[in-house]
């Protein structure tokens, strides 16, 4: 990708300048790190806050058929009715 930045030529506006080329970097790789880490401690948190949500999604039956080793696949995530919005 810096490969391909630094190459870059839009004739519209010039080529990036270094300082550019940094700023689109720190914020591809922050703004992907902030999403995640902020979306699994709201997850985290909203679960510990009501634990009936916990108890409801552990008793879905999604693991009919399943072993415990399978992963939950998202066919499996589809059909479990609570979590959808």
């Amino acid at each position: 990708m810096l490969d391909s930045l630094l190459k870059m030529d839009n004739s519209s506006r010039g080529k990036l300048d270094d300082e550019q080329i940094i700023d689109l970097i720190i914020a591809l790789v922050y703004s992907g790190y902030e999403t995640v880490s902020t979306t699994s401690m709201m997850a985290v948190k909203y679960l510990h806050d009501h634990p009936g949500v916990l108890m409801e999604l552990r008793h879905l039956e999604i693991r009919k058929g399943k072993s415990r080793e399978d992963a939950i696949d998202w066919n499996d995530y589809k059909s479990m009715r609570f979590t959808h919005a």
